[in-house]
């Protein structure tokens, strides 16, 4: 209590030694929580290789119900067609 009642020069070195402590302090203090945090908590396990799922919407499977006459007709007509 003796600094408080003191001459500023006092007064200043004071203040200057208690907010050097804090700060010391204040950063021990956090860097034990951080290591106190780190050790609490497990390691994740391994994580195994997944597959990515297929995206977007699944194709239509076009079912050919045409008879082998009519496979053959479409054929010819697209051959012609072309020369």
């Amino acid at each position: 209590m003796e600094f408080i009642h003191g001459t500023v020069s006092e007064q200043n070195e004071f203040m200057d030694s208690f907010f050097e402590d804090y700060r010391m302090t204040n950063k021990n203090y956090r860097k034990e929580f951080r290591e106190s945090a780190k050790a609490a908590k497990p390691p994740p396990p391994p994580k195994e290789f997944q597959e990515q799922k297929k995206r977007g919407r699944k194709k239509k499977e076009i079912i050919d119900t045409r008879s082998e006459e009519e496979k053959l007709i479409v054929a010819n007509a697209q051959i012609s067609f072309r020369y």
